[in-house]
């Protein structure tokens, strides 16, 4: 069996209600895959077990004491969070936990079922997150360009300045996650991964 088979993935639990947090770990236990280092509370504790345990997963409620689900993401910054799924009563909530690069949403209550399709979906992103990174690849870092010689401001074949692809890339993903959200209030599960089939 390879390595990548045995991996057990570190997982964050954060929520205020004790028996959302219990019904997660029920969840959780059966799966040999998953390893729970953590639970938190509220958001202040979760920016401080993040930055510490260093989780592959964090499961995040949006409405907690001291600071939300998207504080928690605010204080972290975007690019430095592990995959996070998302975990509230509420869908109201879905177009913004998209825009900050959320991998999953789910709405309480949630079947086993659900569950573990959220699971399977995190589990394949930290491993993406992983290839990538040891193939070295720079994702956020600037594209190097070449340009002309007695031009130095501009750049060979029309390619767009870096500040430009990332404007651009920004405005699709709001789009991607609008959509997601109205996916979610709409149909749930199936309907968003029929749009992420076709984007």
């Amino acid at each position: 069996m390879t390595a990548a088979a045995t991996k057990q993935f570190r997982i964050l639990v954060v929520d205020d209600e004790d028996l959302a947090r219990q019904r997660v770990n029920s969840l959780l236990s059966p799966r040999s895959d998953f390893e729970v280092i953590g639970e938190c509370s509220t958001g202040a504790e979760a920016v401080r077990a993040i930055r510490e345990l260093q989780p592959d997963v964090v499961l995040l409620d949006v409405q907690m004491p001291e600071l939300d689900g998207f504080a928690v993401v605010h204080a972290i910054g975007v690019h430095r969070m592990p995959v996070t799924v998302f975990v509230t009563a509420f869908d109201q909530y879905a177009l913004k936990a998209f825009e900050a690069h959320a991998l999953d949403y789910l709405t309480k209550p949630f079947d086993r079922e659900r569950f573990e399709t959220s699971l399977g979906r995190a589990k394949h992103q930290v491993r993406l997150r992983e290839r990538a990174t040891t193939a070295g690849e720079a994702l956020r870092a600037p594209a190097v360009l070449r340009r002309r010689g007695d031009q130095p401001g501009r750049f060979l074949d029309g390619a767009r300045r870096p500040r430009q692809r990332r404007a651009r890339g920004d405005r699709s993903h709001r789009r991607t996650a609008a959509a997601k959200a109205r996916a979610i209030k709409k149909g749930g599960l199936a309907s968003t991964l029929q749009l992420e089939k076709s984007c």
